[in-house]
């Protein structure tokens, strides 16, 4: 039977096998660029700076826009508006400058000196001592411990500490830094991350600074003289050791004194979540881990303690049995009265 290169049946030679190199080559075209509308008709507009009429237009928008978001504070944009950019623009720092010299716009609320007034004769004593110290212009470090369940305000009262502290500042940058543990803490006091801000590892062993991670940690804590450290419970023995020696190296002129010479508040409740894959800071059995050793010790130097017993979150009569009940649950015991107000 004859074989052709078409037939069906047939099988072809390897010359008709072989694939033509141009068969599947595609072809090129060039992209259309579709222009957006608005730009063609800007094109179209003559190009000179904007009016000042604009500028205000502008100006007062965004002011109107800030002060919804609760910064009653003037804020003067003028000078950045026009031909000439701001160095900072230029240089690309701008915003941090900002930031720096205008540390209590962006986190905590800035609130009237009569809203001490509100704290609890416990939350004052924590209050009046640090402002106190401040005032005082005293070097003596302070470590102190402050215990609470929930809802017995200790956000609260970190938030009018830290206000009235910068408001005592003046122009100058805030004196405290708020941190957590978890970055989810952090934002209920309007604060960082431990490891954010001291550049603590998360997985690996701690090392030293480089000279100028170093530098840029002091830059960060220059004015800094209060650390407040919340959700305690989640802390643990090796962290608390980096902390030490991190301070240590920030503040070499105070290396020979634990955490750099800075005064620390430790704000929390042991009865509520642990420290992951770490010993927590009451650990009493033995030590094996150097950093857990150092971290010990750094513990023990916390030698105030204030406890915060009143409940505010649920106030009144008719709380009564539900104060009853979370106190009790929170000590892994239930009383047949707080199980009957569950019941009910």
């Amino acid at each position: 039977m004859p074989k052709y290169a078409d037939d069906y049946y047939g099988t072809p030679d390897a010359e008709e096998r072989r694939p033509d190199p141009d068969e599947f080559e595609e072809e090129f075209h060039e992209p259309e660029l579709l222009e957006e509308d608005w730009l063609e008709l800007a094109r179209q507009l003559p190009d000179c700076p904007p009016s000042q009429e604009v500028i205000k237009s502008t100006i007062n928008n965004i002011t109107t826009f800030w002060s919804t978001l609760g910064y009653t504070h003037p804020i003067v944009f003028t000078p950045h508006v026009g031909r000439y950019a701001d160095p900072g623009i230029v240089q690309g720092d701008y915003w941090r400058h900002f930031i720096e010299q205008h540390r209590l716009y962006m986190d905590v609320e800035d609130l009237p000196l009569d809203v001490r007034d509100t704290l609890n004769p416990e939350q004052r004593v924590v209050y009046d001592s640090f402002i106190g110290h401040f005032q005082s212009g005293s070097e003596e470090q302070i470590l102190l411990h402050v215990d609470g369940g929930g809802g017995t305000g200790k956000s609260y009262m970190i938030k009018v500490l830290s206000s009235h502290l910068q408001r005592l500042a003046g122009n100058r940058p805030s004196p405290v830094w708020r941190v957590a543990p978890t970055g989810v803490a952090s934002n209920q006091i309007m604060g960082t991350t431990l490891h954010s801000l001291l550049r603590l590892p998360v997985d690996r062993a701690f090392t030293e600074l480089s000279p100028a991670d170093a530098n840029a940690v002091q830059n960060k804590l220059r004015d800094v003289r209060y650390l407040v450290i919340d959700e305690k419970s989640m802390l643990g023995l090796r962290q608390l050791s980096w902390i030490d020696k991190r301070l240590r190296q920030v503040f070499p002129g105070r290396a020979t004194e634990f955490f750099g010479g800075m005064s620390i508040i430790l704000v929390g409740d042991f009865f509520q979540l642990p420290p992951v894959a770490n010993k927590p800071l009451y650990f009493d059995g033995p030590l094996k881990d150097l950093h857990e050793v150092s971290g010990q010790t750094a513990y023990r130097a916390f030698n105030h303690t204030v406890f915060l017993k009143k409940v505010q979150r649920q106030q009144g009569d008719d709380q009564a049995g539900f104060r009853l009940a979370l106190s009790e649950l929170r000590g892994l015991k239930l009383s047949i009265a707080a199980l009957s107000t569950r019941q009910a």
